[in-house]
Formats: structure tokens, C-alpha cells, sequence
């Protein structure tokens, strides 16, 4: 069974279709259970890590800690005020280590979390993206979030840019870029159902794909 990681913009269903193959495949959905996990395995509480304050000098001084036990032969900052660089660099080698983990031990579907990024060496995963044009977003987060157009707009181009600036600053990379993915979905034009179907089939088309000679 397959590993598949799963980008998508608001708005444009991924959750919902995420869920759904997981389901059609009998696949682990990895989501919010994953900052669960990181959260975990960094000591603190899942939400100290996801509303993170950088002023919080408290939480900067768990994460040395944990680097400490978990990284020793890593060199920590001599000054307090760097704190804030290892909290970055801590979060983000657990999450690494966490989805490597995931994707090497289960069969699973991957939402966010740079996992496309993370895993892009990986031949054995399919990286899927999906997207949909603004106003079509707009539309079902409206309809889904009773939101009116202008509430709805906000909170889209306020996630989006909040992963296109996660996928620059850690990996160098446009999270957009169709090159970094396998198959990408405009589910403006595909149901949920349809998008559901053709993941499911480019699962089963890359399983069968004939493997290099020797």
C-alpha cells in the first residue's frame, strides 16, 4: 500500500478528499495527529506548539532543553536571544524525522506539514496538490464556514500565504510549483468524488509501474 502526501490551498477540498481516500484505501490519515506527535515528542503541549508566541522564553527554553536530550551532539546558542533559531531548527528536524518515520513504518496519506518537501527523494511516495481558481475557493468557504465573501477572502489569502512562506523559508522552494508534485487536481472542475477516484487511480497506476532493470 501506498504513502501519498497531500498539499493543498484553502478552500479547494483537500481535507475532505484527503479523508476520503484514506478511507477508499484503507490508509492512515495523518493531519492535526501529527503536530500531536511533534508536540509530543518535543515535551510540550500541542497547544504551545500551534500557537507558538516567539516572545515566550519559556517555551524557548523547553525546546533547548529537548534538543539537548534528543540532539547532544548539537551545538546550542551561547546567547539567550538565539533562542528563537533553535526553536525553529528543533520543531522542524521532529517533524522531519517524525514523517520519515510515518512514511517508512505505515501506509498512509500525509496532509501539509512540508511533507512533499521532506519526502521529494522518496520514490515511493505520490505527491498530490490541489488547487482551485479564487473565486471558486471563496464560494465553498463561504458555504462551508458561514462566512460572509469578504471574512471568507481574508482567512483563504491568510492561509495561503501562510504555507507558501513555511515551504519558502524552510525549503527554498515555491509550494506552488507543479514540479514538485505528481498529480495536481483543479477541483473546480473535479467533484469530490472524481478527485477521490483519480488519486486512488494514480495510486494504483504508480504500483504498477514497471520497475528499472538491473
Amino acid at each position: 500500500m501506498p504513502v501519498i502526501t497531500v498539499s493543498r490551498q484553502y478552500g479547494s477540498m483537500g481535507d475532505e478528499i484527503a479523508q476520503a481516500v484514506a478511507e477508499k484505501l484503507g490508509l492512515r490519515l495523518v493531519a492535526q495527529d501529527m503536530l500531536s506527535e511533534v508536540a509530543r515528542r518535543l515535551g510540550v503541549t500541542q497547544s504551545q506548539l500551534s500557537e507558538r508566541d516567539e516572545r515566550d522564553s519559556n517555551l524557548v527554553a523547553d525546546l533547548v532543553r529537548t534538543m539537548r536530550r534528543l540532539y547532544p551532539a548539537t551545538v546550542l546558542p551561547s546567547r539567550p536571544d538565539e533562542g528563537l533559531e533553535v526553536d525553529e531548527a528543533t520543531y522542524l528536524q521532529v517533524t522531519r524525522q517524525v514523517i520519515w518515520e510515518i512514511a517508512r513504518n505505515s501506509d498512509a496519506i500525509i496532509v501539509d506539514r512540508g511533507a512533499a518537501f521532506i519526502l521529494e527523494s522518496n520514490p515511493d511516495v505520490l505527491h498530490v496538490l490541489l488547487v482551485a481558481p479564487l473565486s471558486h475557493r471563496i464560494e465553498m468557504v463561504m458555504a462551508t464556514e458561514k462566512l460572509d465573501q469578504r471574512q471568507a477572502l481574508q482567512k483563504i489569502k491568510s492561509a495561503d500565504s501562510s504555507r507558501s512562506k513555511y515551504i519558502r523559508h524552510y525549503y527554498r522552494a515555491k509550494w506552488l510549483d507543479v514540479g514538485h508534485y505528481d498529480l495536481v487536481l483543479n477541483t473546480a472542475h473535479f467533484s469530490q468524488l472524481a478527485a477521490t477516484s483519480l488519486i486512488c487511480s494514480a495510486v494504483a497506476a504508480d504500483r504498477d509501474k514497471p520497475t528499472p532493470k538491473s
